[in-house]
């Protein structure tokens, strides 16, 4: 198929084996079809493999990657020397992941959109670290019939999404666990205090602003995301 066919593009996607290497994920476009290739070690280079294959890199009129300096570089990255073999293999960013990057500036730029993910983060850690106060959550939660707290993403912000949603649904049952937690004399000084801290931070009018702010936003920012990556987006 691949050979009967001109190689319209290429795109190399990264993961992490459970053994801890890393891995490549090769994927190849023809005209019209998207097809899985193949994983191959990190460290061998794109060309050797599809020269194996008996493929031709000339052939290729796109490519796809992420933005990371070692595949999206303008001199030394992939795209720059697939470009010296081939200057027809033309680049185009990862859209996903450049929407990513722009929710991360986003909020790298305003300190309390910063914080009010920081507590985010905090509120999911607290109760996730402990089975007991993961059951004190989720009885108020089974009241009602609420989703439980989602844990972020650094780079996934549907993740983030789903965690704001949440967060906005179980206001009132994270506050009363959280003052449940406080107030519990059995519990340790320094679990008491934390939860105290996030219970005076999360009943805050600023809080509640920012959750509010940002729950629309991430909303339409999932969809987008999802949008992107559909098989009917080319």
């Amino acid at each position: 198929m691949i050979h009967s066919k001109k190689l319209s593009g290429a795109e190399n996607r990264k993961r992490t084996h459970a053994k801890n290497e890393a891995q490549a994920k090769i994927l190849l476009k023809t005209a019209k079809l998207e097809t899985y290739f193949s994983f191959t070690d990190k460290q061998l280079h794109t060309s050797p493999v599809l020269e194996s294959h008996g493929l031709d890199i000339n052939n290729c009129r796109g490519q796809s990657y992420d933005n990371a300096s070692n595949m999206s570089g303008r001199y030394t990255g992939l795209q720059a020397r697939i470009k010296k073999v081939n200057p027809l293999a033309t680049f185009v960013p990862c859209s996903a992941h450049s929407l990513n990057l722009v929710g991360e500036c986003a909020v790298d730029c305003c300190i309390y959109a910063s914080e009010f993910f920081i507590l985010l983060q905090n509120i999911y850690k607290f109760f996730s670290a402990s089975t007991y106060r993961w059951e004190i959550l989720q009885k108020n939660l089974i009241k009602t019939e609420n989703v439980s707290l989602k844990k972020l993403s650094d780079t996934r912000w549907s993740a983030r999404s789903d965690a704001s949603i949440s967060l906005n649904k179980n206001w009132i049952e994270i506050i009363n666990a959280l003052s449940f937690i406080k107030d519990d004399k059995t519990e340790k000084s320094i679990t008491r205090s934390e939860a105290n801290g996030l219970y005076l931070k999360l009943d805050s009018l600023e809080t509640a602003i920012m959750a509010t702010l940002w729950g629309d936003i991430l909303e339409r920012f999932n969809k987008t995301s999802k949008q992107l990556q559909s098989v009917e987006i080319d």
